[in-house]
Parts: structure tokens; C-alpha cells; sequence
């Protein structure tokens, strides 16, 4: 992120940070989601110094990014204790999808997960019967990456491939 706008979002209140890395880490979730999801409440005036600050415009019940790299650097220059916690909030959020909750779930785990793994391979299932061979073979693979033991690991790999082989 360029430094004047990683000025700027330091320069913003807590409860503002808090939202636009929820915002940058949902990957266009609604915007009742992310305020649920941070305990925002239904007020909007907490997005108010990251509207001045032209890191955000909030429009039509979505959060949308003045530009990519305000999303970024408002996502990587959050410590990642809170980017973990955001994935976690944003997964407990996503009951009705299970892909993207799958997908929040594998960007908080740290290292394997069988529950993580398990959700992605289901995540890829879906994507496949719909012809998303690359969609499929990007949740297998990262399956693979949560997956605990050899076994397991390996098949999603090599359904990963097969996937990626079919794209």
C-alpha cells in the first residue's frame, strides 16, 4: 500500500480499522455482515473517517475499495492476530456458504486442521459438479495443506492435480 494511504489508516480510530480489515478480509461480504461480525452495531458512522480518508465508500449495503492496493494494505498491515480472528468471525458468519466459510476457515488455520481440510474437499466437490475444475483444484490443494495425516494429504493432492489436469 502506498505510504500515504498506510499513513492514513493508522491514522484512523480502532473501531474504523477494525472494519475496513474485516471489509478487506471478507471478500465483498455484505455490509450488515461485517458490522455483525465486529460488534459495529447498526450505526454507519464508524465508517465515516475511512470515507474522509478515501480508503472506502460504503454503497448499496457493500463495502467497496477505493482502489486494490487500500484493500491489501489494509489487510497485510493488520497484525495477524486480527487477521486470524476477522477469518474466524467472518467463517461463524457464513453458515448459509459453506464454500466461502470454508475458505475463511483455511485462511485462520495454522498448520492442519482435519475439519478445515474436510470443509475444502467439499468446497472443491461443489465446484467441480459446476465445472469449476480450477476452483476445485485450488480447495483440494489447500485441503492438502490442512490435511493432518499422509494419507489424506496425498489424496487431495493428487485430486488437486487431477482437477488442475482438467482445467
Amino acid at each position: 500500500m502506498h505510504t500515504c494511504a498506510a499513513h492514513r489508516l493508522r491514522g484512523l480510530p480502532e473501531t474504523t480499522r477494525r472494519l475496513v480489515l474485516y471489509a478487506a478480509a471478507s471478500q465483498d461480504e455484505a455490509l450488515d455482515t461485517i458490522m455483525a461480525d465486529t460488534g459495529a452495531g447498526p450505526d454507519l458512522w464508524p465508517w465515516a473517517p475511512a470515507e474522509e480518508a478515501g480508503l472506502v465508500t460504503v454503497v448499496d449495503g457493500q463495502v467497496v475499495f477505493r482502489h486494490p492496493l487500500a484493500r491489501a494494505g489494509s489487510y497485510r498491515t493488520a497484525p495477524v492476530h486480527l487477521r486470524q480472528q476477522a477469518h474466524r468471525d467472518l467463517a461463524a458468519a457464513l453458515t448459509a456458504d459453506p464454500a466461502r466459510r470454508a475458505w475463511h476457515l483455511a485462511a485462520a488455520c495454522i498448520g492442519q486442521d482435519e475439519s478445515v481440510a474436510a470443509a475444502l474437499e467439499e468446497t472443491a466437490e461443489v465446484a467441480e459438479r459446476r465445472g469449476g475444475f480450477f476452483a476445485a483444484a485450488e480447495a483440494l490443494q489447500r485441503s492438502a495443506e490442512c490435511s493432518p495425516t499422509t494419507a489424506d494429504r496425498a489424496r487431495r493432492y493428487a485430486n488437486a492435480l487431477r482437477a488442475a489436469l482438467n482445467a
